[in-house]
């Protein structure tokens, strides 16, 4: 678990410095080491999944990032309902993402 509190907080150096390429590959190796410990609806995950998904849009990945968002929008109304804050942030950033890709 240090293991994955480490990526995470590599994971903020990394964006905070713009190394998207870097900070996706450190969210897909998280996210294979997180999924060894919860299942594939766990909150947690599906956060990991969000982070991914915007930083497929910074790098400019609309295509992948909108495919990715649908997806969470979907768990995120199934583990927590349609009006909870984490859902509607994911659709906020799911029209962002269409309105880049007009």
């Amino acid at each position: 678990m240090d293991r994955m509190m480490n990526n995470l907080m590599k994971f903020n150096e990394l964006l905070n410095s713009s190394e998207y390429k870097q900070a996706h590959q450190l969210l897909t190796r998280h996210t294979k080491d997180l999924k060894k410990y919860v299942p594939s609806d766990h909150p947690s995950l599906v956060s990991v999944m969000h982070n991914q998904a915007m930083v497929l849009k910074l790098e400019g990945n609309l295509a992948d990032a909108k495919k990715k968002l649908k997806i969470i929008v979907k768990k995120y109304e199934n583990i927590y309902g349609p009006y909870h804050p984490s859902t509607l942030s994911a659709l906020t950033n799911l029209g962002q993402v269409y309105s880049d890709l007009n």
